[in-house]
């Protein structure tokens, strides 16, 4: 039994117990509860009770943790980033083809050779613009997004004994709760009665000293008269009187 709960409980009964003026009652200084009141503070004012049902939620949290492991995971997941410089400024200012050069290289009057030259190079200037248009390389503001779904199929039995050993872990926890609580509740059980039989010893003792108040002048009186007919009785033999032989019917 913890001191504690034990001075609690000594305060408690009297108090519960004792009849109080008007005043006091109006001005309380201690607090009245019944057993059950006692029982129900205890449980929620207990340190250990506390404790006990902090390892029971850790231990929850655990075998939630072990059961996530076994169920798709979805990650998602957005960048962004701005270029202030790059090595792909110089073609930036990259331009296309001129579309006045396009009738030269069909114009007849001009050689084959410079017809193809033109128009290939026409083309790689297509080309390379559509290049550099439709690739990421050399943009000044760049968002990438990710989204993710992966779902374990076999894990050789990793996460089925890790959810078993939390779940263990869980009960063992609740067992913890419930021993706390049952032990805590006897101790302040016991507290409350050794102060309510306290209060009744204290009782029966004012009591018993009253009634001896009433019943030790009483007994004096009868002493002192038993006392004086026996000085009497000594002074008649004393005096050679007949001494006064009085019977007690049984």
């Amino acid at each position: 039994m913890t001191p504690r709960w034990y001075h609690l409980a000594l305060w408690i009964v009297p108090a519960a117990l004792w009849p109080t003026s008007s005043a006091a009652a109006q001005q309380p200084d201690t607090l009245r509860l019944s057993l059950t009141q006692a029982v129900e503070r205890a449980l929620d004012q207990s340190e250990e009770i506390a404790i006990a049902r902090a390892w029971r939620a850790q231990a929850d949290a655990r075998l939630t943790q072990a059961s996530a492991a076994a169920l798709p995971h979805i990650s998602t997941a957005i960048t962004y980033n701005r270029t202030i410089r790059s090595v792909f400024d110089a073609l930036a200012g990259f331009q296309g083809a001129d579309s006045n050069s396009i009738p030269s290289a069909f114009d007849e009057t001009r050689s084959p050779r410079e017809r193809y030259d033109t128009l290939s190079s026409l083309m790689m200037a297509d080309f390379m613009e559509g290049l550099i248009q439709g690739l990421p390389f050399g943009r000044r503001n760049t968002y990438v997004s990710l989204f993710q779904v992966s779902q374990p199929l076999f894990a050789g039995g990793r996460i089925s004994g890790v959810r078993a050993s939390a779940r263990h872990g869980l009960t063992a926890a609740e067992y913890q709760l419930e021993e706390t609580a049952a032990d805590l509740v006897l101790q302040v059980r016991v507290a409350y009665l050794n102060a309510v039989l306290g209060w009744r010893l204290q009782a029966i003792a004012v009591e018993s000293r009253r009634m001896a108040a009433l019943l030790i002048p009483v007994r004096y009186e009868k002493l002192d008269r038993v006392g004086a007919a026996l000085r009497r009785q000594v002074v008649r033999i004393e005096t050679g009187e007949h001494p006064i032989v009085t019977s007690r019917a049984s």
